[in-house]
């Protein structure tokens, strides 16, 4: 069973705010932008701000934390097949907009370790 991703959009005008500052203007500590690029005029007209992720996955020594609000659940395995498969399960809008969902996150350096010996 597929699971509905949640968000909120907001579209705003380009010459009244600059990415920088709205993302500067969120608060929360988990922050991310995604600055859009004037080389590619179809897709680089967007740039993506978010905060406050609803799911958060953490992956360290062959263990997996998950936690989606007060609940957090734990399990065992390689963290980007948890997430490829988490991901499957979801359901992404038909939204305009080259960037449809996903993860948004970092990896650390050795994470390289789960993919090359």
């Amino acid at each position: 069973m597929k699971s509905a991703v949640h968000y909120r959009m907001k579209e705003l005008k380009g010459d009244v705010y600059t990415p920088i500052s709205i993302f500067s203007s969120l608060k929360g500590t988990k922050k991310f932008l995604l600055e859009s690029s004037l080389k590619h005029s179809d897709q680089g007209r967007y740039s993506f701000i978010g905060v406050n992720p609803y799911e958060e996955f953490k992956g360290s020594g062959g263990m997996i934390e998950m936690m989606k609000g007060d609940t957090i659940t734990h399990s065992s395995g390689s963290l980007i097949k948890g997430l490829q498969k988490h991901l499957q399960n979801q359901e992404f809008p038909d939204i305009p907009f080259p960037f449809k969902g996903g993860a948004i996150g970092y990896v650390g350096y050795d994470v390289i370790r789960q993919i090359e010996k």
